[in-house]
């Protein structure tokens, strides 16, 4: 049996973290929070954390999110692991599709000067 004050701190954590992203419902992160075995002061860093960062989409992501320096160095391995680098499309300036910022393939291929520039840029490095 958990602790009525744990559970009323926790309740008011995910209120907290509710208004911070509204997306995310309180009833939710209470479940996420309750799941958690972390201590209150970093599970309430963690879950502020990662309420703030647009790239945690569900509040799943509150178990995944391990806070700076207050962590060991094996959360910060699990965190770095549980990263997905997906690449993402943009488009250039020109409207063409890219997954790279700055000017996308079919740009640099239309610029003259991308050649010289680049081979001008390795003689100088040599």
């Amino acid at each position: 049996m958990m602790d009525p004050t744990h559970d009323q701190a926790i309740r008011a954590l995910a209120h907290l973290v509710h208004s911070v992203r509204p997306s995310w419902q309180a009833k939710s992160v209470e479940l996420v929070l309750l799941q958690d075995s972390r201590a209150l002061d970093v599970l309430a860093v963690a879950a502020i954390t990662a309420a703030t960062n647009p790239a945690t989409i569900h509040p799943k992501g509150i178990t995944t999110t391990h806070p700076g320096p207050r962590e060991c160095s094996r959360c910060a391995e699990r965190n770095r692991a549980a990263t997905v680098n997906a690449p993402r499309v943009t488009r250039c300036d020109r409207g063409h599709p890219s997954f790279a910022p700055g000017p996308c393939g079919p740009c640099h291929a239309a610029s003259p000067d991308t050649a010289t520039k680049f081979a001008d840029e390795i003689r100088a490095a040599m």
